[in-house]
């Protein structure tokens, strides 16, 4: 996993600042105020529909609290409309805005000043009164949520000067009524947190055990001046416990952000220490998290933000930070996005009539936009893209996978398809090409006959088909056995798709000695898969057969078709043809002038109309010069 720029980098000097996204990863500074601000939350306080920034801002050594209003829907908060000053203490003062934290339909914001935690509430349009303050001294960030899942809110607090965590509970709902219901013991002793734990984090349920998280920022002072991250997860009712932690540098934590960057559902930790390191880490299973991603900003202080700024379903990570500091004032912004990449496992395509059908398999996906698919009738140039598919998951690490049906093809042509994963942030890649062709459903190779001659030089085959469909190429094989050791000895190609018959030939010139040789045709599509016709046998070693001889028909009885198999002593005119009981002519098969030799004749089980003939016993008769000879089928389907 990793990231890249989305947008030029924006500098500032000590101003509050709004920046906006412009569309096409262009941002631009949209509202400034010349004072600085310390610390802010913005939402719609008073539930009026119009947003609130509650900021800490100072100018000089006046510090004051102060609430400016959006004055229309589509404006920034210009209008100033609540405010207490105070003096300034040179504390960060933090601010939360919550969700009604005791839940009588107002809103309140918790703002940390002088080490205590005050809970104002909103009491009507723009009036605001506190009505809470902690006894105990917490002058770090604070969450609110329900972290132990019993339906009364929360706030989590941490404390610097003395480490501890503190979690307040509203006790009674509906009422301003607040009490500490679970803290770590603090001082030198307290394991669970170190010095420094200002910052902290809440996420939503990281490793999907139903249980939300806070996290924890600490350095460990007096031990090894190492950095910890927490990861707090509830065992009981106002109970908690450290389930992970990790210890990535020396130096001070400059904040944590948590929050979905790669788009898979599951949200991630971003830390930011000093010397502008980030380190992003990602569950990998129950209470367990592993390093995604680290990076060096070159900035000095990088608090972060993660936050879709664009829209686009993928949370940017914004992050912000002086550089050169203490020497130079100057101040950037940079906003990073996930880039793209795909696992990639298969592509594969079939075909039927009038469509092919593409099949891909990915094994992961992380930020992937879309699919796209582009088809040539060459294997290597003129690809057009005949479909985007949008990839509307995003990112996935798991198996998943697709299939596309193009219907805008011609039986019989073959088409070349390649598909490319189109990443975010990222160039396409592309995957294949695979071919198919587009057949008629029904077509089939229908196999005519298969002729065997012998000469001086070898044995020659012929063979004829009707039609074909997808037949790529012949494979010719030998054998001295009718059932084993055959072995290739050519090949011949096929004729693809057609419903054209097709005449092959193949001499075969590797025959050492003489004897009795078995032959088999395979029948081989673009696939691979191969479909046997044979085997028939030649005795090679003489010029012609020493008899006439009728073979009997194999198999016999038969459900289907049949090989009928006979040797002619001379050359002559030869007919070959299929009776009934009745002694009526049902099929001729052969007719006209042969050479002398061996051959095989197929029958189909069908009569001269195409039909099926029925159950019964059949005879066949061969006729060549003064040789005649009969032998009965029987077809039992």
């Amino acid at each position: 996993m990793w990231l890249q720029p989305t947008g030029a980098v924006i500098g500032t000097v000590k101003y509050g600042l709004i920046i906006e996204h412009k569309g096409n990863n262009s941002y631009d500074t949209t509202w400034t105020r010349n004072y600085f601000i310390s610390e802010f939350d913005i939402g719609d306080l008073d539930g009026d529909g119009l947003t609130e920034i509650v900021t800490d801002t100072s100018t000089g050594n006046d510090e004051w609290l102060r609430i400016f209003e959006s004055p229309a829907l589509d404006s920034f908060p210009t209008s100033l409309v609540w405010g207490y000053d105070h003096p300034d203490y040179d504390e960060v003062n933090w601010i939360t805005i919550s969700n009604d934290l005791d839940q009588d339909g107002k809103k309140e914001f918790l703002w940390n000043y002088l080490g205590r935690v005050h809970i104002v509430e909103c009491t009507g349009d723009n009036s605001y009164q506190e009505v809470w303050t902690d006894t105990a001294r917490m002058n770090g960030k604070m969450l609110c949520g329900d972290f132990d899942c019993d339906g009364k809110r929360d706030f989590v607090g941490t404390s610097t000067s003395i480490p501890r965590i503190r979690v307040v509970e509203n006790t009674v709902v509906g009422a301003d009524s607040y009490a500490i219901v679970w803290g770590t013991p603090g001082g030198l002793g307290d394991t669970m947190v170190y010095d420094n734990a200002y910052m902290i984090a809440q996420a939503k349920d990281m490793d999907g055990d139903g249980k939300p998280e806070f996290i924890v920022g600490s350095k460990r002072i007096g031990i090894d001046d190492s950095l910890e991250f927490a990861v707090f997860e509830m065992n009981g009712d106002n109970s908690y416990h450290k389930v992970w932690r990790v210890r990535p540098q020396k130096g001070n934590n400059r904040g944590i952000s948590v929050g979905d960057v790669d788009g898979d559902g599951k949200e991630e930790m971003v830390f930011s220490t000093s010397g502008g390191r980030l380190y992003m880490y990602k569950n990998n299973g129950p209470d367990s998290y592993e390093l995604m991603w680290q990076y060096s900003t070159g900035l000095d202080a990088a608090p972060t933000l993660i936050y879709d700024l664009n829209s686009n379903g993928y949370k940017e990570l914004v992050y912000s930070g002086y550089k050169d500091y203490p020497e130079s004032t100057h101040h950037e912004t940079h906003i990073l996005e996930i880039v793209g990449e795909t696992d990639f496992v298969s592509l594969s395509a079939d075909s039927g009539d009038k469509f092919v059908c593409l099949g891909w398999t990915s094994a992961q996906e992380i930020a992937n936009t879309a699919w796209w698919i582009e088809r040539s009738t060459q294997p290597d140039t003129n690809f057009i893209r005949i479909a985007t598919l949008p990839d509307t998951q995003g990112t996935r690490y798991d198996t998943t996978n697709y299939t596309y049906v193009d219907t805008t093809v011609t039986n019989g042509i073959i088409y070349y398809y390649r598909v490319a994963d189109v990443p975010l942030n990222g160039a396409p890649v592309w995957h294949g090409p695979v071919s198919a062709t587009p057949y008629l459903v029904g077509l089939a190779v229908t196999f005519a006959g298969m002729n065997l001659t012998a000469s001086s030089d070898g044995v020659n085959l012929t063979w004829r088909t009707e039609s074909e469909q997808d037949c790529y190429q012949w494979e010719i094989e030998r054998s001295d056995s009718p059932e084993q050791g055959f072995v290739q000895v050519g090949k011949v190609d096929g004729g693809g798709t057609t419903n054209q018959p097709q005449s092959y030939s193949y001499a075969d010139n590797t025959i050492a000695e003489k004897g009795e040789y078995y032959y088999r045709l395979a029948e081989v599509d673009r696939n691979g898969n191969k479909t046997y016709h044979g085997p028939m046998s030649i005795t090679f070693g003489g010029d012609v057969p020493e008899a006439y001889l009728l073979a009997q028909s194999v198999p016999n009885p038969t459900r289907g078709g049949v090989s009928i198999s006979f040797a002619l002593k001379k050359s002559g005119n030869t007919s070959l043809k299929i009776y009934n009981i009745a002694g009526q002519v049902v099929r001729i098969l052969d007719n006209g002038y042969r050479i002398a030799g061996v051959y095989s004749i197929p029958w189909d089980g069908k009569d001269e109309q195409g039909n099926k003939v029925s159950n019964g016993i059949y005879l066949y008769r061969l006729v060549s010069g003064e040789f005649q000879a009969t032998k009965k089928i029987t077809v039992l389907r």
